[in-house]
């Protein structure tokens, strides 16, 4: 039984933990990938493919790569979880970090 009370007829509105593991994962992702194509399109087009390494850029680097291995490590402590109890997290617990993973990759 939903209890619309929870989400639409409350001040401070809380999603259920399924609907944030899926779909606040699913559709920044799904539109990246939807829009990609097109803006390859567009670098190789106006010929704008080349980055300016300065220190701003590096620092944006070395934090998306430390935010790309918290998300492999959700992904391995997941296969962990499920190894170790029998009745382990949901599968959606796996595949968001999975597929966010890749793509930020």
């Amino acid at each position: 039984m939903k209890d619309w009370n929870r989400t639409w007829n409350t001040p401070n509105p809380d999603l259920t933990q399924c609907f944030q593991n899926s779909a606040l994962v699913w559709l920044p992702c799904l539109y990246f990938w939807l829009c990609t194509p097109g803006y390859l399109i567009y670098l190789h087009r106006h010929d704008r493919g080349y980055i300016c390494m300065s220190s701003l850029n590096k620092a944006k680097t070395a934090v998306g790569f430390l935010l790309w291995l918290i998300c492999w490590a959700d992904v391995l402590f997941t296969f962990y979880e499920k190894n170790r109890v029998s009745n382990g997290p949901p599968s959606v617990y796996l595949v968001s970090p999975t597929l966010l993973g890749i793509t930020m990759l």
